[in-house]
C-alpha cells in the first residue's frame, strides 16, 4: 500500500472522530499508549456482551475510548523518532482501524 493511500486512510479515520470527547486530551507516553491499546483489545468482548444486554451507554463509552485511543496513537506516531516503536505503533494503528470498522458496523447504536 502506498504511503499517500495510508495517509488518506488515516485522515479519513481521524475525521470520523471529530467530537471533542473523542480527541486525545493529554500527552501520552509510548507505554501508556500500549497499555491503552491492550485494554481496548480486552474490552471488545465486554462491549459485545453489553450490546446483547442492551447496555448501550457502556457500548458508547467503549466506542469513545476506541476513538480517543486511535487519536492519541496517531499523535504519538507522528512525534516518535525511534524506528522500532514507530513500526509497532503503525501495526497497532492498522489493527485499531479494524476494530473501529467492527465497532462501527457491528456494534451500532
Amino acid at each position: 500500500m502506498s504511503k499517500t493511500k495510508k495517509n488518506k486512510m488515516y485522515k479519513k479515520m481521524k475525521s470520523r472522530n471529530s467530537s471533542k470527547s473523542q480527541k486525545c486530551d493529554k500527552e501520552y507516553t509510548y507505554s501508556s499508549i500500549v497499555s491503552g491499546y491492550n485494554s481496548i483489545l480486552d474490552g471488545i468482548s465486554n462491549a459485545i456482551i453489553n450490546k446483547s444486554k442492551h447496555l448501550n451507554n457502556r457500548v458508547k463509552i467503549y466506542k469513545d475510548d476506541v476513538y480517543r485511543e486511535y487519536d492519541c496513537m496517531l499523535k504519538l506516531h507522528k512525534k516518535i523518532k525511534d524506528a522500532d516503536k514507530k513500526e509497532d505503533l503503525r501495526i497497532m494503528l492498522d489493527r485499531l482501524k479494524i476494530i473501529i470498522k467492527y465497532v462501527e458496523n457491528g456494534i451500532k447504536l
